[in-house]
């Protein structure tokens, strides 16, 4: 699995900066889903609404991952130069 994390108000001819996360996801049940649940909703307040307006079904059909990074690529124009990456494995240990 990978995901990108970035802000949305970079400009789109302006320098950018960036990391994509590439690893392992598994889906996550009950305490740990509530948790999860419960700090996506602090975050974002239109949430609890969404799910609670009369969705049924479409709402439970939404689940909480635990992403586990194993190797990461940092983007930072401003700081590195145009298009260049670092790439960096992530060690656990």
């Amino acid at each position: 699995m990978a995901m990108a994390v970035f802000s949305s108000k970079q400009q789109r001819l302006g320098p950018d900066r960036g990391v994509q996360l590439f690893g392992t996801a598994i889906q996550v049940e009950n305490t740990e889903a509530s948790k999860a649940e419960e700090l996506y909703a602090k975050r974002f307040s239109a949430y609890r609404n969404w799910k609670g307006a009369g969705l049924g079904e479409l709402g439970s059909e939404y689940w909480f991952y635990r992403f586990v990074a194993l190797r990461l690529k940092v983007l930072d124009e401003v700081s590195l130069g145009d298009a260049v990456f670092v790439s960096a494995a992530v060690d656990r240990k």
